[in-house]
């Protein structure tokens, strides 16, 4: 009975958030009862904004994650949702204004989830349904999930400060600016001053462009060691169209630089890209799976080592021999307390578990 009462309740909490106006789930559990309670609960505002406001505020957020991650020593990840709360509350300082600054972020985030690449990413990463925005292949659209993982937005930040350090190296090199980037144990530290720099804005938007070389140069950066020479060149492909759609007609011209791609928008073709990877490392460790896993495979941390070279996943190129090392044992760990928490798990399952789970990591 109780497991029954506790399935309904899930599937009853399920149905409200598939409705729900605001914030996702866990910044929901951060605010108080109140929030959700009463005819006059903040829940059911209806602040409409514009949508260079929202893409400005997102900038932000994500700025403050890097500055987040520069000072961050633990080895817990960071958290979007929670680090969006915080800073809310060092803008605002009053639980009540944060709340209702929340409240009237994520609205406008579902209203606008398929208006703006920003947006729509910023939904990805928090869990907010995206509906007809997704931006996801029909053969990996059921890896959604991932997209909300901290690897996935470790990611999108490291592509961002990849952008932003081509930009300021060219710069230097006129004599015009300079910029330091540091990778340290899969945290990225910046130096930029600008990681959102405003190209061109109206009354309704703001868009972030670059030259075609800065991004096609940080594609390179970015997949050169992991994708085939097919794979790179249909991306740069899609790079071109993104930016010869750019300027189809003569007011485009005259808004952006000849040869220039919208930033969001490459960096949504950027994160479709992270997906299949992660689609590709699964598949490889599936058919790992697939055959007889070495009983040893678990006697040693060497032997676990062994199994996962030869499912031959990718890393991405940013993660040394020490950092690959740090996230094998990690993975490891994870085998070993699947085994021992449950004595009756086939050895088969906890390896391809923990082997899945340290694919993902190296991405």
């Amino acid at each position: 009975r109780e497991k029954v009462a506790v399935t309904r309740l899930s599937r009853a909490w399920k149905t409200r958030l598939g409705v729900e106006m605001g914030p996702p789930m866990k910044i929901l559990l951060l605010m108080r009862k109140g929030y959700v309670k009463g005819k006059r609960a903040i829940r059911s505002r209806r602040i409409y904004q514009k949508g260079r406001l929202v893409q400005g505020i997102i900038a932000d957020i994500f700025t403050n994650m890097v500055s987040e991650a520069s000072t961050h020593f633990s080895n817990d990840p960071l958290d979007l949702q929670l680090i969006t709360y915080s800073f809310f509350m060092s803008r605002l300082g009053d639980v009540s204004m944060v709340e209702r600054a929340l409240h009237d972020l994520f609205f406008n985030v579902r209203q606008m989830v398929s208006r703006h690449p920003r947006i729509t990413l910023l939904a990805s990463f928090t869990d907010i349904p995206l509906g007809g925005a997704s931006f996801l292949s029909p053969e990996t659209a059921h890896l959604a999930c991932y997209l909300r993982s901290n690897e996935a937005l470790s990611f999108y930040l490291f592509a961002i400060q990849t952008i932003a350090k081509i930009h300021w190296d060219a710069r230097s090199a006129t004599g015009r600016g300079s910029f330091s980037l540091d990778i340290s144990g899969g945290i990225q530290m910046t130096t930029a001053p600008v990681m959102f720099p405003t190209s061109y804005k109206d009354d309704h938007d703001e868009i972030w462009h670059e030259d075609s070389a800065v991004l096609k140069q940080t594609a390179n950066v970015l997949f050169g060691d992991m994708l085939s020479e097919s794979q790179m060149a249909l991306f740069m492909e899609q790079t071109d169209a993104l930016i010869d759609s750019t300027c189809e007609n003569e007011a485009d011209l005259e808004r952006y630089p000849k040869s220039s791609g919208d930033v969001d928008a490459f960096l949504l073709l950027v994160m479709r890209e992270w997906v299949q990877l992660v689609d590709q490392n699964l598949k490889r460790v599936a058919a790992f799976g697939k055959k007889d896993v070495p009983s040893d495979t678990m006697l040693t941390l060497k032997h676990f080592q062994d199994s996962y070279k030869k499912t031959l996943a990718l890393d991405m190129f940013h993660f040394n021999e020490e950092s690959q090392f740090k996230l094998t044992s990690r993975a490891y760990l994870h085998a070993v307390n699947l085994k021992d928490s449950r004595a009756d798990m086939p050895l088969e399952e906890a390896v391809t578990t923990a082997l899945e789970s340290r694919c993902i990591s190296g991405l």
